[in-house]
């Protein structure tokens, strides 16, 4: 269970990643000759100041309050509203833990459309709170790179085949092969999550912003794209600063400082409190409009689920617990994605955590068992990864419900694998075991009354 649910975890974490039109998220976009991509120390300059939005996309710290990432990251086209999924700012995420979560007030989008318009497809995000002053900030550089080709780079972010996306990662050394417009054409390698992540470069000396990590181009292909070098037909794609930068740098000013941001032709906001949909700027001191909340689907209990560390008996199913057709409906499940994510959050820490003890007290038996536990929960958050893209790309959506609930099979069996060890493990060890497992076993408990709410009725 352990190991599933840390798979779970990883999964809705890396949830959100706005890739193209039926294809999985979960997967690299385009990598070019060897992955040279590295795991970042997220307490080290450049990378103090980078961090992962709940919907998976990556962003950067320019000021105290003021972070930036990608436009597709933070609005929804379809709806005209700022992206439900997208609702704190995980600064500083290394294996799941954070320096500080911020929550959005308000953001400055480059256009309605940034999907269509990629030169567009920029965001400055008002944080609630601040980082403090502890954290060194990459501030936006608008260079002009297309006499200068190639021009090297470095891009930053949380990959989703790295860490399950829950660490960040850096591509030293790439370059920026092409210039079209404020369209950046580069060799760095790349996976879903990327997005909103910065292109950084040394401008006099010091680490810059000069782009942002966008999207991807690779003729037609389906993913994953694996090239032996770059070309035209095949390239990762960011927008230059010079698109943005001085409109970041005016809301820069005002946001650090608390002053009223003023009115910009080249930015449209929109609010987050409020849900606001796109219009003019809005004065800090707005009052919320009363919007009232959607009423909430009542729910019940499911008939068998088991205590925590309750020991199945022989032959032991998952299918004693729930079958196929009690799962809920993929529509009926998404409204409670958040609490889905929160739980997988939750159950990775302690997942890793039981790990580091297996390990520490050297359980040759306890440990693989919960390696595995590990391994399998990262293939259910693939799977919930594919599912949250099919929901949010505004693609034809032909997500099978039975993958889903095959991944939790898989991740009960391995539960049952866990439970066992833990049984099985020695005094003094059981007790400290077993204080973690509870954990585990009662976040992994949230997720299941989310999918399985209805079973009983």
């Amino acid at each position: 269970m352990f190991i599933s649910v840390f798979r779970s975890v990883i999964g809705l974490v890396t949830l959100f990643m706005f890739a193209g039109c039926g294809t999985s998220v979960s997967r690299p976009k385009n990598i070019f000759g060897e992955d040279n991509r590295q795991r970042i120390v997220t307490n080290e300059v450049p990378f103090s100041s980078l961090g992962k939005l709940s919907n998976s996309c990556s962003g950067v710290m320019i000021g105290q309050k003021t972070m930036l990432t990608a436009a597709h990251c933070v609005f929804d086209v379809a709806t005209q509203k700022p992206r439900e999924n997208f609702r704190y700012f995980d600064l500083g995420l290394t294996n799941a833990q954070a320096v500080a979560s911020l929550r959005p007030i308000r953001a400055w989008i480059g256009s309605l459309n940034p999907e269509g318009d990629r030169a567009t497809d920029w965001a400055i995000v008002e944080m609630e709170g601040d980082v403090g002053a502890g954290v060194q900030f990459l501030s936006v550089s608008a260079v002009s790179m297309e006499k200068t080709l190639p021009f090297s780079v470095n891009l930053a972010g949380y990959n989703s085949d790295v860490n399950g996306g829950l660490t960040g990662s850096v591509q030293w050394g790439c370059s920026v092969r092409k210039v079209a417009g404020a369209k950046l054409f580069h060799d760095c390698d790349s996976s879903p999550g990327i997005s909103g992540g910065p292109l950084f470069a040394s401008v006099n000396g010091e680490w810059k912003v000069v782009g942002i990590s966008v999207s991807e181009f690779r003729n037609g292909a389906e993913p994953p794209v694996r090239r032996q070098e770059w070309s035209e037909e095949y390239s990762n794609v960011a927008v230059s600063a010079e698109s943005f930068a001085g409109v970041a740098n005016l809301i820069l000013t005002s946001v650090e400082k608390g002053l009223a941001v003023p009115n910009t032709e080249r930015a449209i906001v929109i609010d987050f409190k409020r849900n606001m949909p796109l219009g003019a700027s809005v004065p800090p001191d707005a009052k919320p409009s009363s919007t009232p909340t959607p009423a909430q689907e009542p729910q019940s209990q499911p008939a068998q689920v088991p205590e925590p560390l309750q020991k199945p008996g022989p032959g032991f199913s998952p299918n004693d617990v729930f079958r196929f057709e009690e799962m809920r409906t993929l529509a009926l499940v998404w409204p409670d994605i958040f609490v889905i994510q929160g739980a997988h959050r939750a159950i990775q820490a302690d997942a890793l955590y039981l790990r580091s003890l297996a390990s520490t007290y050297g359980d040759s038996y306890l440990y693989p068992v919960t390696d595995h536990f590990v391994n399998k929960l990262s293939d259910s958050i693939i799977t919930w990864n594919e599912y949250v893209h099919c929901m949010t790309s505004g693609c034809p959506c032909s997500f099978d419900s039975g993958r889903l609930y095959n991944s939790y099979v898989v991740m009960k069996y391995a539960e049952i694998d866990v439970r066992s060890a833990i049984a099985n493990a020695p005094q003094p060890t059981r007790n400290l075991l077993l204080s973690r497992a509870t954990m585990i076993l009662n976040h992994l408990r949230q997720f299941e009354m989310a999918v399985f709410s209805h079973a009983s009725r």
